[in-house]
């Protein structure tokens, strides 16, 4: 995967993983081991539970002023719909929740850092559509919405990289 960073001359990315499988695992050593050998600095988050929109607001603030080049998501569908929405606020203002479908008032940009996908389950392909959805609490009551303006602003789907990272480990 550096080679995918490198040759469109990212330096300084944003990693988000799920849970603790692959966290916990060689692959990840090897992994995070082959950016810093590549030169590639990069910031780590994990992503458990629903999405929703504290949590991409939460990572939001804190890359603000990171200067990211792009962002790399490695898990299912929660890591997706989470990582979709961190590389479009990164070129927004604001809170998700202003851009929600049904909730907020403003219409997203169709602007995001660049995205690499790397899905780990096989599951609703929320690495490949335009819509991310978000759970959040109102009024005591647990809503759902989607922000879809997502669209012209493709991501970057990589297996082989990776495939061949697990391959060479059997």
């Amino acid at each position: 995967m550096p080679n995918i960073i490198t040759a469109r001359d990212f330096k300084n990315i944003a990693v988000i993983t799920g849970g603790s499988s692959f966290i916990n695992s060689v692959f990840w050593q090897d992994l995070s081991d082959s950016f810093i050998k590549a030169g590639i600095k990069f910031h780590h988050y994990v992503s458990i539970g629903e999405t929703n929109p504290e949590k991409v607001d939460e990572i939001v603030e804190d890359l603000q002023n990171r200067n990211i080049d792009a962002v790399v998501a490695i898990g299912g569908g929660t890591v997706m719909d989470t990582w979709k929405a961190v590389s479009a606020m990164l070129c927004m203002s604001g809170s998700i929740v202003d851009y929600l479908e049904g909730v907020g008032t403003k219409d997203p940009t169709g602007v995001r850092k660049p995205l690499i996908c790397i899905p780990t389950t096989s599951g609703t392909g929320s690495e490949v559509t335009k819509l991310s959805d978000y759970g959040f609490t109102e009024n005591d009551l647990i809503k759902a919405a989607a922000i879809t303006g997502l669209k012209n602003t493709p991501c970057r789907l990589e297996t082989g990289d990776i495939v061949s990272m697990f391959l060479s480990r059997l």
